[in-house]
């Protein structure tokens, strides 16, 4: 069984229209939500809004009934128009497994799954799956594929509270597939770039690689905030909230202006640091290594910093130093895209929503 197979009892028929579906994404803090459509000048954003959640996300997503309070109460926020949704599967019930098959007649579908099901605790038909192959330039028998698993029982509650917040959900997709999306669409049509987006959240992160429009990876990584400010506290003999508050005060890059005092306040922060940041461009070069033996090589790459890391003034200057790679924040999701009805909202953390919401309505579906 598969995300598309599951929904068919949920799904209503596919109407022609130039404005999308609503991209729903079950973030850390909150649910995102973002509307797109299609004009003559390209994408407009129809309507965005965002709900905190009561308690944790966990919480909510294990309880039905508040999950479909949260909603109603998300799409009565803003605008929208139709209540057509594809959702995001909620990172806490999504496990991506890379896989690495034969080329056979019996067909990779078979084979995918057969090598899944032998890396799962329980029968496949607990599950629901899908899976991306990963196009290399390798002339090898062997082939990759990303698979997506989760368990079949919350992504069926999952969807029973949408139905029941009187939403129609047509399309389930993964995270980095709608990231994938969007970065393709804030890149030119025919560049080949390595792009790895570094998602750093409290407690762990996640690296999304991303050469021209092909998901090459998508992989957990144990750092996160709480690790480093739990480092910097312990050194500097500090709570973890006044260590926060010293880097943003500070931040991490030493500027002509800043004072001795400052900079050597920065400087040991630094230092402190350092290990932390290592660690995590030692993952970033394992992933840039991957990348290039799957492209054999490609003329450029980048890092795109997001997460609670993103929101450290000087994280991107410090971690571009000790990875040697041009870091940058990711940029806002709605780059190029005209809104109705004012400002556009420049919030990074609608980015895997408005990925979502450009599904079917951009070039790259």
């Amino acid at each position: 069984m598969n995300y598309a197979s599951v929904l068919e009892r949920f799904s209503a028929a596919k109407t022609a229209s130039r404005t999308g579906a609503i991209g729903v994404e079950f973030a850390i803090d909150a649910i995102h939500a973002v509307q797109l459509a299609t004009g003559r000048n390209g994408l407009r954003l129809i309507a965005s809004a965002s709900v905190p959640y009561e308690t944790t996300r966990q919480a909510a997503l294990e309880d039905q009934g508040a999950l479909t309070v949260l909603l109603r109460k998300l799409v009565k926020q803003a605008s929208f128009k139709g209540r057509r949704v594809i959702a995001a599967v909620p990172a806490p019930d999504l496990k991506i497994l890379s896989i690495q098959y034969p080329v056979s007649k019996e067909g990779e579908s078979r084979i995918i799954l057969d090598m899944a099901a032998d890396r799962l605790p329980e029968p496949l038909t607990e599950y629901v799956l899908d899976y991306i192959p990963v196009r290399t330039e390798s002339s090898s028998d062997q082939r990759m594929a990303l698979v997506a698993v989760s368990k079949r029982a919350q992504i069926m509650s999952l969807l029973q509270a949408m139905r029941k917040a009187r939403l129609d959900p047509f399309a389930i997709e993964i995270g980095p597939v709608a990231i994938r999306r969007l970065v393709a669409s804030l890149s030119d049509a025919d560049s080949s770039e390595n792009i790895l987006l570094v998602n750093v959240g409290e407690n762990k992160s996640f690296l999304t690689l991303i050469s021209g429009r092909r998901l090459l990876m998508d992989q957990e990584v144990s750092v996160g905030q709480e690790q480093l400010l739990e480092s910097l506290a312990e050194k500097l003999e500090l709570s973890k909230e006044i260590a926060l508050s010293t880097i943003s005060r500070c931040g991490l890059a030493v500027h002509d202006d800043s004072d001795e005092e400052q900079r050597d306040e920065i400087q040991t922060m630094r230092l402190i640091l350092t290990p932390g940041f290592r660690s995590i461009a030692d993952e970033v070069d394992q992933a840039f290594s991957y990348a290039a033996s799957v492209t054999r090589g490609a003329p450029s790459r980048k890092i795109y910093l997001s997460g609670s890391l993103a929101r450290w003034p000087g994280a991107t200057d410090f971690l571009q130093e000790i990875c040697g790679t041009p870091v940058e924040c990711f940029p806002s999701p709605f780059a190029g895209i005209a809104h109705e009805t004012g400002p556009v909202p420049e919030s990074g953390e609608l980015a895997i929503a408005t990925g979502l919401a450009m599904r079917g309505i951009t070039d790259d579906v």
